[in-house]
Order: C-alpha cells, then sequence, then structure tokens
C-alpha cells in the first residue's frame, strides 16, 4: 500500500526540482482505479473510490472487485481504450448515482485509468445556439487575419461555449517567460491581457508535461488530494500518473490559483514545430468539472490554432524572405553602377539611403571596423572602443556573430556605456585583416507590465509562498534597446555576403578610408549636398556641420524648417564656416546644453533673441564619421523640435492641479474645525449617558438600562470616528508632528486585544494572539501606534464570520532589524479589484463588506494605517483573496535617528 497523502512531502520550494508524474496522489474530485492493460487485474485505486462511487467504504478491494467484473461484461470497450481519453458505458452499479457522471479512460504503457467523474448538468453543443463561431483555418487564410486576432476569437469562442469565467492565452518568449496575448473574461474579473509574467510562474517540469498530454484539468485548488492505494508488488511512487486527468496537483501551483481566487481550471498546450509555443489557460472561480465532451472540443480549437500558427508563420517566413531578397537586390544593383573607381559612390550604397546598413537593420548607428579604420552613421562609440571590443572578442569566442540588447552586462569588455549604445549586433568578416560590421541601437525606455510583482520577497516562514498579488505592476526597464530579430540578422549576415563576394578585405578598408575623406572635402566645397542632407525634413529643423581635429567645428548649412523656427533669415546671419559653437549660443543655447547634446532628443529650456522663452527637444546625429589614426571626421547634423505649446498646457493643467489641491486644502480646514467642534458635546452626551447607566442600574431598572448602554456605545463609536476624521484631517494638511518615545509593542498590542475582548465576543470571534517571550521595543508614537493597531484588529474582528479565530503575531528576530505584526482574519477576503483600492480614502468594498457593515465604515481606517506605519518608516503588506480571508502584515525599524516625524496624507477628494 502507499503512505497516507498526509505523509507526502510538502517542501517544495525548489519547484524545478518536483516530480509532477509520479505524485502516488490524485484530486479528490473524482476517482481512479488502476487495472494492468493485459490482464485486466486491479493494480490500485484512489483512497476515495469506495466513497466516491458509492460502492462502500469499509473494505473497498472487494467492491472494486465487483465494479470490474462489471466492466469485463464488455471486454471490447477496454480493448480499445488507448492514450487518447475516451468515455465508457455507465455501468448498473453506478447507475443508481443520482449526480450525473463520465466513466473515463485512457491508457499509458501498461496501466488503464478509469476515471469516475460526476460532472454538471451541460447542454450537449449539437442542440446549442452560440453567439460566437469556431475558428476556421481556411477563413482565417482568407482574410489574413492578424494571429493575435485569431486568439482573441478563439477566447471568446471557447468562454461561451464551456460558460467559464476567464479563457486567456499566454504566449512563451525565447527565456520561457510570456505575455497574456488574449483574453476574454467576466466584466467583474480583473484583466490580465498584456501582462507579462516570469518563467518560474510555468516551471520547466511542467512545460515539458504539456508536450506529453496537452491538457490539464484542475477541478478544485482547494480541495485536498487523496493517496493511491496499491499492490505491495506495484509502489505507488513508481506508478506514472502523467495521462491520468486526476492526478494531484503540485501545492506550489494549488497555492498559485487559490492566491488569484481560481477554484478550478483547464490548461492546453499550444505546440508549434515541436516546441510549447503557448498555453490556453481557463479560470473558474467556483469548483467545475468538465465533461469530456467539451475538453476535447477545446483540443479540437487548439489544433486549429496550431494550423493558424503554421499558415501564419509560414507568411512571415515569406514576407521576411522577400524583403531580404528585394534589399539584395537594390544593394547589388547601386553596387553595379558604381565604377570601381568611385569609392565616395560605393560608401555611400554601402552606409547611406534606405538599403545601407544602418537603414537595413533599423539600427540608431553603424559602422564598418576594417584594420583600424571606423566609418560609421549616427552616434557610435569612439574608436578605442570598438577596438578593445574586437579585441576582447576576437581573443574569447568564435563565434561570427555577437547579438545583445543588453551591452551593459552582455558585452565582452568592462567600460561605461551611453543609452545611445545599448544594443549591438557586430558580425565578423575577416580575422586577418580584422573586420567588423557593427550596428548600435539606442536606449528604449519601456515599461514591462507585469501580472504581480515578480520580485517580491517570498514568506520566510514558509516553504511554499508563491506571489499573491497578481495586479498591474510596473518596471521601467532601463539600459536596454529593442531586440534584434531573426530578420535584421538575416539581413546582417546578407551584407557581409555581399561585401565579401564584392572586394576583398584590403580593397574594403582602402574604399572605406579614401571614400569617406573624398566624401568630406566635398561636401567642404559643395553645400548642395548638406541641403539635399537636410531636405525635406518638416517636423523638426536640422542643420549639417563640419568637424575636424585640423579645425573648429564649422556651420555647413541651415535648412529653411530652422529658419521658421527662429523668425529670422540664418542663412545671411550665418554665412559657411562660422563656428558652430557661436552658432548655437546665438540660437539661446547656453554653453552646458551644447555640452549635453547627444542622439537621444534632449528637453531644452532656451530663450531666442526674437522669440523670447521657447522649449525645444535638440538632438545631434553624425551622419558620416571616419576614425583613422588619430584624426576624426564627420559631418554632423542638429534637429530641433519646438514643444513650447505642449509644455505651456502641460503647465496648465498642473496649476489646475495646484488649484484642486488648495480647495481640498481648505475642505481639510473645514473638517479639521468641524471635527473640533464635534468632540465636545459627543463626549458631553456620552459622559450623561454613562451617569444616567449607572444610576438606573442602581434603581434596578434594568430595562432601561439596555437603552442607556446602547446609548452610550453609539456616542463611543460616533466618538471614535470623529476622532479618526480629525486624526486624517491633521495628518493631510501635512501639520502633524509626532513625538517620538520608547513603546513597548507587545505591551500596547495586548490592552489593544484587551480593549477589543468585548467587541469580538459580541460577534463570536475569538483573538489568538503569539508574542515574543520578550518585550519588544522600537521607537514611535504611541497613540499614532495604538491607533494602528485598533484599525487592524478592529477590522479583522468585524469582518471575521461567527466562530472564526483571529490569529495575531509579534515577531522579532535579532539579526533582523525590523519587528513584525502579523494579523490574519478568516473573513470573505477581497478581489483583486478591491485590494488596489484599499488604501484609497472613503473606499468601502462592495464584496468584502455587506451592506450592514458598509454603513460602518468611514473608509479611513486603512488610509490612516498606511500612512501611520509609512511615518515610522515602516511598510505595511496587505494580502487577501476571495474566501481565503485577509492577512495583514506590519514591518517596522527598531530605531530612529530623529526625536520627531511628520505624518502626512494625501488627499484625494471625493
Amino acid at each position: 500500500m502507499s503512505p497516507e497523502i498526509d505523509d507526502v512531502p510538502l517542501d517544495y520550494a525548489a519547484c524545478e526540482q518536483e516530480v509532477l508524474d509520479k505524485t502516488g496522489a490524485f484530486q479528490s474530485n473524482g476517482a481512479v482505479l488502476l487495472l494492468n492493460a493485459d490482464s485486466y487485474s486491479i493494480l490500485g485505486m484512489s483512497q476515495n473510490w469506495p466513497l466516491i462511487s458509492g460502492l462502500g467504504a469499509d473494505n473497498p478491494w472487494p467492491y472494486a472487485d465487483f465494479f470490474l467484473s462489471e466492466l469485463l461484461a464488455n471486454p471490447e470497450e477496454l480493448a480499445q481504450v488507448t492514450e487518447t481519453p475516451r468515455c465508457l458505458m455507465a455501468l448498473p452499479s453506478l447507475s443508481r448515482q443520482r449526480k450525473p457522471f463520465e466513466l473515463q479512460a485512457v491508457r499509458t504503457g501498461d496501466v488503464i485509468f478509469i476515471e469516475w467523474i460526476p460532472v454538471g448538468h451541460y447542454q450537449p453543443l449539437s442542440e446549442r445556439s452560440l453567439r460566437t463561431t469556431p475558428v476556421s483555418p481556411a477563413a482565417v487564410k482568407a482574410k489574413r487575419q492578424n494571429i493575435y486576432q485569431t486568439l482573441q476569437a478563439v477566447c471568446e469562442h471557447l468562454r461561451e461555449v464551456m460558460m467559464l469565467d476567464r479563457v486567456m492565452i499566454y504566449q512563451f518568449d525565447a527565456q520561457n517567460a510570456g505575455d497574456i496575448v488574449a483574453e476574454n473574461c467576466r466584466e467583474d474579473w480583473t484583466p490580465y491581457l498584456g501582462l507579462h509574467y516570469p518563467a518560474t510562474d510555468i516551471p520547466r517540469v511542467a512545460r515539458d508535461l504539456y508536450l506529453k498530454v496537452p491538457s490539464r484539468q484542475i477541478y478544485d485548488s482547494m480541495s485536498p488530494p487523496v493517496a493511491l492505494l496499491t499492490l505491495a508488488e506495484y509502489p505507488a511512487s513508481e506508478i506514472d500518473l502523467t495521462a491520468c486527468n486526476l492526478r494531484s496537483v503540485s501545492p506550489y501551483h494549488l497555492e498559485y490559483l487559490q492566491n488569484m481566487g481560481v477554484r478550478s481550471s483547464l490548461s492546453m498546450a499550444i505546440v508549434h514545430e515541436g516546441k510549447l509555443w503557448g498555453l490556453l489557460s481557463c479560470h473558474h472561480g467556483q469548483p467545475l468539472n468538465l465533461p469530456l465532451e467539451l475538453r476535447d472540443y477545446a483540443l479540437s480549437q487548439m489544433e486549429l490554432i496550431q494550423e493558424c500558427l503554421v499558415d501564419w508563420h509560414g507568411y512571415q517566413a515569406r514576407i521576411d524572405a522577400g524583403y531580404t531578397e528585394r534589399i539584395y537586390l537594390q544593394q547589388t544593383a547601386q553596387l553595379d553602377q558604381c565604377d570601381g573607381s568611385d569609392t565616395v559612390a560605393i560608401l555611400e550604397s554601402l552606409l547611406l539611403g534606405n538599403t545601407g546598413l544602418e537603414s537595413m537593420v533599423q539600427a540608431h548607428a553603424a559602422a564598418i571596423y576594417a584594420d583600424g579604420v571606423v566609418v560609421s552613421t549616427g552616434n557610435v562609440p569612439p574608436e578605442h572602443w570598438m577596438t578593445n571590443f574586437v579585441d576582447a572578442w576576437f581573443a574569447t569566442s568564435s563565434k561570427d556573430l555577437f547579438v545583445s540588447n543588453h551591452l551593459v552586462e552582455d558585452s565582452p569588455i568592462a567600460a561605461d556605456f551611453s543609452p545611445e549604445t545599448s544594443g549591438l549586433m557586430a558580425l565578423r568578416l575577416s580575422s586577418s585583416p580584422r573586420v567588423v560590421l557593427f550596428a548600435f541601437r539606442q536606449e528604449s525606455l519601456h515599461e514591462v507590465h507585469w501580472g504581480g510583482n515578480p520580485y517580491a520577497e517570498r514568506d520566510p516562514g514558509k516553504p511554499l509562498s508563491p506571489r499573491r498579488s497578481f495586479q498591474l505592476w510596473k518596471e521601467t526597464v532601463l539600459n536596454q534597446a529593442r531586440p534584434w530579430t531573426p530578420l535584421e540578422v538575416d539581413c546582417f549576415h546578407q551584407f557581409r555576403e555581399l561585401l565579401m563576394s564584392r572586394f576583398s578585405m584590403t580593397e574594403l578598408t582602402h574604399i572605406l578610408k579614401d571614400g569617406a575623406l573624398r566624401l568630406t572635402e566635398q561636401i567642404r566645397q559643395h553645400t548642395y549636398i548638406a541641403k539635399a542632407l537636410t531636405h525635406g525634413v518638416q517636423s523638426g529643423v536640422a542643420m549639417a556641420i563640419l568637424e575636424s581635429t585640423d579645425q573648429p567645428a564649422t556651420l555647413l548649412h541651415m535648412n529653411q524648417g530652422l529658419q521658421h523656427l527662429f523668425s529670422m533669415p540664418l542663412v545671411e546671419e550665418f554665412p559657411q564656416n562660422t563656428n558652430v559653437d557661436d552658432a548655437l549660443i546665438h540660437l539661446g543655447l547656453t554653453p552646458e546644453q551644447i555640452e549635453k547634446l547627444g542622439g537621444i532628443p534632449q528637453r531644452m529650456s532656451i530663450w531666442s533673441p526674437r522669440l523670447g522663452h521657447r522649449t525645444v527637444k535638440m538632438s545631434r546625429r553624425n551622419l558620416l564619421s571616419l576614425f583613422h589614426g588619430d584624426k576624426r571626421y564627420a559631418i554632423v547634423s542638429f534637429q530641433f523640435f519646438d514643444i513650447t505649446a505642449e509644455e505651456r498646457v502641460e503647465n496648465s493643467l498642473l496649476a489646475a492641479h495646484r488649484q484642486v489641491d488648495q480647495a481640498d486644502s481648505a475642505k481639510l480646514k473645514f473638517l479639521t474645525h468641524t471635527s473640533n467642534e464635534l468632540l465636545s458635546p459627543l463626549k458631553r452626551v456620552l459622559q450623561l449617558s454613562d451617569g444616567l447607566h449607572e444610576e438606573l442600574m442602581t434603581l434596578a431598572l434594568d430595562d432601561l438600562g439596555l437603552y442607556t448602554e446602547q446609548m452610550t456605545q453609539a456616542s463611543r463609536h460616533m466618538i471614535d470616528r470623529v476622532e479618526q476624521l480629525l486624526f486624517f484631517a491633521r495628518s493631510a494638511s501635512g501639520h502633524m508632528l509626532l513625538e517620538l518615545e520608547p513603546v513597548d509593542l507587545q505591551s500596547l498590542l495586548q490592552n489593544c486585544i484587551h480593549w477589543l475582548q468585548g467587541f469580538a465576543q459580541k460577534r463570536e470571534v475569538r483573538i489568538q494572539f503569539e508574542a515574543s517571550s520578550q518585550p519588544v521595543l522600537i521607537r514611535g508614537n504611541t497613540k499614532a501606534l495604538q491607533h494602528m493597531l485598533m484599525n487592524l484588529l478592529d477590522n479583522a474582528i468585524r469582518y471575521s464570520q461567527s466562530g472564526a479565530t483571529v490569529h495575531c503575531r509579534l515577531r522579532h528576530e535579532e539579526q533582523d532589524e525590523h519587528v513584525y505584526v502579523d494579523i490574519e482574519d478568516q473573513g470573505k477576503g477581497m478581489s483583486d479589484y478591491e485590494l488596489a483600492q484599499v488604501f484609497t480614502p472613503f473606499y468601502s468594498g462592495s464584496q468584502r463588506y455587506g451592506r450592514d457593515q458598509q454603513k460602518e465604515t468611514s473608509g479611513l481606517g486603512l488610509t490612516l494605517v498606511k500612512h501611520i506605519v509609512e511615518a515610522h518608516r515602516g511598510n505595511v503588506d496587505l494580502q487577501s483573496a476571495v474566501n481565503r480571508g485577509t492577512q495583514v502584515r506590519v514591518a517596522l525599524p527598531q530605531q530612529h535617528i530623529h526625536d520627531k516625524l511628520e505624518l502626512s496624507i494625501p488627499y484625494y477628494g471625493r
């Protein structure tokens, strides 16, 4: 026999090491019988088989033999069982069951799994009238529909067919992380479309199983598993359960689903070219057993998606092949038109224009390094950087291609990097002489939208602790460029083949050096070339200048757009050979601004002599550069974008916000004054009701005493709410200083629990307190901390069900600088939407709180808690899931170096 399920180890901190195919346990929502595929003898069963099937539970084996005899009455059915699940005929012994069920069978190796699965009442698909239509590869191909539009249509159709809360499609990337690329869900569920998830959410062992068995159903994430009982000669831990639909689930994954508020799920693999391309993931908020007909239908939709993927990728491959062929023909035609001795024309063909190296791969800068000569377009690193890079690359790698969109981490040399060179693609043409193609990309500042914070710390007290929040979490990515695509890599290789078929490396070096020098001289002598370079620039304004190490940078040309921007005849005021810095300073720039200019547009405020204050975005770009020895020649353009109007609109909006803040400040002053005015009469009412109650009890007028007791409770409740408003108003106004003192947090917490015991008893809620054996001292404000703890405990008691227990723990470890207060209730919990709003002033959740409870709340409690904790330089973490209660962790530092702290709460208005 197998061990009891309680003996199965649950330490899955290293999820990649889990054995998911030989778990020795099953989901408890159905029952499983294992048969030898040859002799049809019973090898084992799930521990709950007799209970689920209704055949008896005292001694399961005889009942299983009885069930087997009915199965063998139709041996041809068992003979037809394959690796594809199928339904068997209902047996007489099971026909007495009132609940609908399916008897499913599947074979893996020499074992047949007979699964008894209760299912709901589902109308057959053939009898339904559906609003959406299934995916048709032929229709997709005819419409040339984008594959992601197709995936969205599949989600909408399957959600309607299977009547689920959410259907979404997850696509893996090269690092096995992925994105939600299509989704259809209930309106009151938090959408996940567009969110990014780390590779750890779906470990490798789980991905490998999807390639073996394309579907996985979890019937209830909150049901405990049941053990596999087997004969002694067939150890449960050695039986492969991969094909069994009821195979038990990783505890880590179950907790993951529970944190998402998901009770049941169905996942199906989308495979392309033998690899896991993505997953269809179906979620439901309640336990759900889908019949095999619906699972098979969903699988058929996955097969259609895979057909569409083949066609889509084939279409994209044809488009890419056509692009590379067209570029190659254009580059060849341009070189054919060049005289072999015309190095300028050859250089222009290789580096400039729509078919040049830079444009071909959508780079921001490109260079050809040839035996110490560097010819480039755009803002490239200095010559010594490229020389050092080539030396280190050739010494450490034999590969001809280097690709990175995160050069800070991937570069073989340690050096300072500019955001203008965050991405690099380098291709080796020759090792002797050393010839290398370079393409650079600027930093692409972008946000990755994660489904929850993937870097959130796990709970150190629990081996299983996946993150609890799946709300949008934004991460700004720095020092990374847009990744290079396979098409761009192919174009890069094709460019190398073109060069190597046309020139020897010695010829190429001569062309680069001679062509760059001659082109520089031509532009110096013929201004019309500079005009051609800046012609047609409409969105911004450009000017071309000439630099060299022999003379200062000189002005070469200013186009008409720049004249319009500054309302002045620039061509007349700035003749050729004007010093560039002098011209820019005359336009209104400072020397410091000129020094900062680079390839990435910079926002600058300037003062134009004719137009006054202007706000512009400016950038500097090297059109063509030559590095050779200690000399550098470059044709450079500066580009201007006038954003003065946009800035004025932005400033107007900021001013409007300030006016709103001033109005809010006036409201807070009124709130403070009114609260103070209310406190005195309310306290007087409380005093009188207390005295009247004591007098009535002395006179033994118990009935009237009940009324005065209620008056007292109502008065105290009103005073508490008014004090909350006053506390909020004072802190929100930014004028509340809290005096700090040594605080025994353990004693304070015990007092708060004592004060709330009567309230808890009335609610029939028990408070369990776990504390340290030693006093826990911190430095803080006693009144504010008491206010914070009372709020948290009051919430936990108020929203716990009758008979529940509120767990309160105070934890401190000597090596840790923080003290932790954990308060956990067993209430209804909160949805992701409510969790995102819970710290907002005046917010009361609709799902967590009933109507009566909403009337008792001001919506300020947790707002005050958050800002009291943050004022003490601590943090508060609130985790919750629907029907799973709420857990609050407050972390407070033990020491402060100041004697006072300021409490200020942002006021959001109503």
